[in-house]
């Protein structure tokens, strides 16, 4: 699992870091700097794009979802 985080200020991410790297999580963390809806509008044209591409539509659709709900 992946977990993205977005901020407008990278600071806001790098003063939590430490206690990221601590925990041993730095590799599950994608960092994106900067307003969250472009990001997140990016994230939905892509899933998009995916689905369109695989026959397993609402395999795959369900698997995202059942994600989300747990994140």
């Amino acid at each position: 699992m992946q977990i993205l985080a977005m901020d407008i200020n990278r600071e806001n991410y790098e003063l939590g870091l430490p206690v990221i790297q601590k925990a041993g999580l730095e590799h599950k963390i994608e960092f994106k700097e900067g307003p969250a809806l472009p990001v997140l509008d990016q994230m939905i044209e892509d899933v998009r794009n995916i689905l369109s591409l695989t026959k397993k539509k609402n395999f795959l659709f369900a698997r995202m979802r059942k994600e989300m709900i747990f994140i």
